[in-house]
């Protein structure tokens, strides 16, 4: 203990000579090496110290560490893991009935009075589940321990929960709140002609999917930004302006160098000029806050889609689907921000395994455990979803509607002879829908009273 004592106070003072600074430095990551360490050997050197008790939810103590009040709760689940076998990413502690976030220090959860040293704290220790996304990367990188690039998809798997829940704070915060505000600005009609058009582009030029859902999106948050009706004339540079923005922030990995004037000259047709358009560019972005790269459904729903072998192949063809049906939902604004992006992106994929299921692709047994899995995801990031599971059938049920109007060729202002032939054509180009024109209609109605049904 002596020998171990000394080779600490070597190492403090070396760290403190060399950087300058005390033992505290890197916002009290230092204080990792020590915590473990017995009591008398902390005091000894000047610390002053916590007992910190770990219980599992069956009362079994799991661990006790002496840690520093500066520590973090992050640092002392970084702890636990080790001594419990306990991924960090897995842990919810909670003291007094709080649940204490990462960044906090432990002695923000003193009450006053009593020195630290003669204090201790009992957390709780409660296992929160990992999502079926986080899941898939440890197992793609299990897979692939011999492959760099699927090891490093896999080193992913303990932060993408945090990740995710992260994207469905930024979509709310940034996400139009109703379609009032929209509509104060543009009609329904004219805005699904415009949708329309951006869908064929997109999809003439071979652009991924997320171009056209962050388009449509960021189009959607400017016209509620207006404070009036919006000019018909200013409609062509607005978007041309919106599609310079999206082609630039995709990356140079997906287009040559200055690609994007080409794409935006030839979308423009001669007839609005390269400086009009960036200027509206600049105006667009100064009234986003220069915020354009906010997550959509479709970001959800192909993190909420992936699944673990041996449904893998499955998960993508009910993502096709999926997709197909939140494009269909951008055609109706008052559905489409109605409710959390999150939750959207589960009701599509819902509803695209209940088809798959009553086309018999899939088992019921799967289906039904793939659903499971997606309320369980959708709490994991969004928190405070009451019940997320009727929140996720009602959307079922809204975009199965829509689709059998759609298919019926109904839906008031909506023009959905042209908008919805064309999306139809779009996907039975690039993968087999499991409907035709003919058949699309009677399936929605099959779906809607199976997905009524499951409500009841």
């Amino acid at each position: 203990e002596e020998e171990e004592e000394e080779e600490d106070k070597d190492s403090n003072s070396s760290s403190s000579s060399k950087d300058g600074q005390s033992h505290h430095r890197d916002g009290g990551r230092a204080w990792c090496k020590h915590d473990l360490l017995s009591d008398s050997t902390l005091r000894a050197q000047g610390w002053e110290t916590i007992l910190v008790q770990a219980f599992m939810l069956s009362g079994r103590l799991a661990c006790e560490l002496r840690c520093h009040p500066a520590m973090t709760v992050g640092m002392v689940k970084w702890h636990i893991s080790r001594s419990c076998q306990i991924p960090e990413v897995e842990q919810q502690l909670v003291h007094d009935g709080e649940v204490l976030e990462d960044e906090r220090c432990l002695q923000d959860h003193l009450s006053s009075g009593d020195q630290p040293s003669d204090r201790s704290l009992v957390l709780q220790i409660i296992r929160t589940p990992r999502s079926t996304l986080s899941q898939a990367l440890a197992a793609e990188g299990r897979e692939g321990s011999t492959k760099p690039e699927q090891a490093v998809q896999g080193s992913l798997g303990p932060v993408v929960d945090s990740v995710m829940a992260f994207e469905h704070d930024l979509s709310e915060r940034r996400r139009p709140r109703s379609a009032e505000g929209i509509e104060a600005a543009i009609s329904q009609a004219k805005r699904g002609d415009l949708v329309n058009w951006m869908v064929m582009a997109c999809h003439v030029l071979k652009f991924d999917d997320s171009i056209l859902h962050s388009a449509v999106l960021n189009a959607d948050r400017y016209y509620e930004s207006l404070d009036g009706p919006l000019e018909m004339m200013a409609t062509q540079s607005i978007l041309l302006g919106i599609f310079s923005s999206e082609l630039k922030l995709f990356g140079a990995d997906h287009f040559p160098r200055n690609h994007w004037k080409h794409v935006i000259k030839h979308l423009a047709h001669s007839r609005v000029p390269l400086p009009e358009i960036l200027r509206m560019e600049y105006e667009v972005l100064a009234a986003l806050d220069f915020c354009m790269e906010v997550p959509t459904p479709l970001t959800f729903v192909r993190k909420l889609g992936m699944q673990v072998p041996p449904l893998v192949e499955v998960g993508c063809r009910a993502v096709e689907l999926a997709t197909f049906f939140l494009e269909l939902s951008m055609f109706r604004a008052h559905f489409q921000y109605s409710r959390a992006h999150s939750v959207l992106a589960a009701g599509a994929l819902s509803a695209a395994y209940r088809i798959l299921e009553m086309t018999e692709e899939v088992s019921a047994d799967d289906c039904k455990a793939v659903r499971a899995s997606l309320v369980q995801d959708l709490q994991i990031y969004n928190k405070k979803l009451p019940h997320p599971e009727d929140e996720v059938l009602l959307a079922e049920q809204e975009i199965l509607q829509i689709w059998g109007q759609a298919a019926r060729l109904e839906g008031g202002e909506i023009e959905w002879r042209l908008h919805y032939n064309s999306l139809q054509a779009k996907f039975s180009e690039r993968s087999k829908l499991p409907f035709d024109g003919q058949s699309a209609a009677a399936l929605a109605a099959r779906t809607a009273i199976a997905c009524q049904a499951a409500q009841e």
